[in-house]
């Protein structure tokens, strides 16, 4: 009793602060915060005078034998979620923002806590540029036999058949996104039972105006030879949906859905979602850093998750300190950036040091780039599935011009799982060193490659399927398909069929599908 007595008299200490204010990291390093006065109260701000706001969750790393039931009865704090993947860690919830900042300092000085971090609110996108031009039939990204510009992925195809390997068959790609259409006739026989954390249940389908994810998902693993729609680079992979809807998050929600697809032990993840474009740097939270090192280490059986980010469409570096994007630009992750059909970098891909691979992906003329409404600019889309009706891009069942690295990354998701399926026995460096050593040099003379073949604006080169998977079984194909752990993916994983009358909505009532607001995190002051 006299400890939370305590404890709360500290946090009324801690609220009549009036100098610079030093945040703990998950690092162990304390963050210096600057405040500013606003209409009588205090705004915290980073040293480069950006406003911070919390989101009034705290990360934590608990000490050995310490419960997390000892934490929140000593603090005014609630338990969110606990980690499976990594022991110990959990995400608490405090009354709002101000108190989250003032516990998380009290907790690093609290011996039962080795690590402990705010959840910062920050903005994602998806990295997409969808234009309302006229639809493409062909998927000039897989084979383009007029400008080349393709990634050779109907070759590679070809090639795997000829090696008795079936492509794809039984890689398991994990997509985080905006929803999925989980009965759409060319995705339907590929999906494995995913989630949805927005709602809370195993239907991690689309709201009317969430169509990327079901776009994302066409482009890797669309059905082929069924005679309808199109075809994703991966047709024969499964996928393991995850629905994470709301871009205004502040961490906790993407720690749940890499937890999630850790846990699930799937092969590669695709994200093509990403800190806004020319909005300032952006870190990963603390702990979605150590499950990315976590998944590198220990995930695929210890082989370790490839795991894609899109590089994002703002024509800026990932790796500068003032546009850092720490998503992309982490060691443990694959950045993927955009050419076009002629093998030149898109007007609006970005680029720098941390960038691994390029992919197709449209391109738009330069007088058109500001001007979104200007879409018969926008030259040589990529088509895929889209929501069907009238709930996606078009009213159809399909989208003709998906574009942007959001296009780009799940081809290159496809094309890595392509050459898993013919040799499963790769580990992540392995893999990552056929790509890079396989990519073809497009555009040498604005590349400029050093003598490693790298360049800051398309990394090792154009992605090439049919070189990686030929890479991949110079000493003999080991097809994924023989996996022994494959039954886990069944589609008996899949949840039971409803009726949802046409309308797009999970299996809730239509309350709970709404997001909840975030009141008191709109801006942090601190009395």
């Amino acid at each position: 009793m006299m400890r939370t007595i305590l404890i709360m008299l500290l946090i009324l200490c801690a609220s009549s602060l009036h100098a610079s204010l030093f945040v703990p990291s998950w690092s162990g390093k304390s963050v210096e915060y600057f405040k500013t006065s606003l209409d009588n109260k205090i705004v915290l701000h980073t040293t480069d005078n950006k406003p911070v706001v919390p989101s009034g969750r705290i990360f934590i790393r608990l000490a050995d034998g310490v419960s997390v039931d000892e934490i929140v009865s000593d603090y005014p704090l609630s338990l969110s979620f606990s980690l499976a993947t990594l022991p110990q860690t959990a995400v608490l919830q405090a009354e709002d923002g101000k108190k989250a900042v003032e516990i998380a300092i009290l907790l690093q000085n609290d011996n039962r806590i080795v690590k402990v971090e705010p959840a910062w609110q920050r903005t994602l996108e998806y990295k997409t540029t969808l234009p309302n031009d006229p639809y493409i039939s062909l998927a000039w990204h897989l084979y383009d036999d007029l400008f080349e510009g393709d990634a050779s992925v109907v070759e590679a195809w070809r090639y795997l058949e000829q090696q008795d390997v079936t492509p794809g068959e039984g890689v398991v790609i994990g997509i985080v996104d905006d929803g999925f259409d989980l009965g759409h006739e060319d995705l339907i026989d590929n999906f494995a039972r995913g989630y949805d954390f927005e709602a809370d249940d195993e239907y991690p389908l689309p709201f009317s105006s969430t169509p990327h994810g079901t776009s994302v998902t066409g482009v890797a693993a669309a059905l082929s030879n069924n005679g309808i729609g199109v075809a994703g680079g991966c047709p024969h992979c499964i996928i393991v949906p995850v629905r994470m809807n709301s871009m205004n998050l502040d961490g906790a929600s993407e720690v749940q859905a890499f937890d999630f697809l850790l846990k699930k032990n799937v092969d590669i993840i695709s994200n093509s979602w990403g800190p806004m474009d020319n909005a300032g740097p952006k870190d990963m939270p603390g702990p979605l850093k150590e499950l990315v090192e976590w998944a590198a280490i220990y995930g695929r059986n210890g082989k370790g998750t490839v795991i894609l980010f899109a590089a994002g469409n703002g024509n800026e570096s990932i790796s500068d300190e003032k546009s850092f994007d720490g998503y992309a630009a982490h060691p443990d992750t694959i950045a993927v950036g955009a050419v076009n059909r002629d093998g030149f970098r898109t007007l609006y891909s970005d680029f720098g040091k941390d960038l691994n691979i390029v992919a197709p992906s449209c391109d738009i003329d330069t007088d058109a780039y500001y001007d979104t409404h200007v879409t018969y600019k926008y030259k040589d889309g990529i088509p895929t599935t889209d929501v069907r009706g009238i709930n996606g891009y078009r009213i159809g069942d399909y989208a003709p011009l998906f574009c942007g690295t959001s296009s780009a990354t799940p081809l290159a998701a496809s094309i890595v799982a392509l050459t898993l399926s013919a040799n499963y026995d790769l580990t992540l460096n392995e893999l990552r060193n056929i790509m890079h050593d396989s990519a073809e040099k497009v555009s040498p003379a604005d590349a400029l490659y050093d003598e490693l073949g790298f360049s800051v604006f398309y990394g090792y080169g154009r992605i090439d399927a049919l070189k990686m998977v030929e890479s991949a079984c110079e000493n003999g194909c080991v097809p994924a398909d023989k996996r022994a752990d494959l039954g886990h993916y069944s589609q008996d994983e899949l949840p039971p069929p409803v009726d949802h009358n046409g309308k797009m909505t999970t299996m809730t009532d239509e309350e709970s599908i709404i997001p909840p607001t975030m009141d008191g995190c709109s801006i942090l002051f601190l009395h």
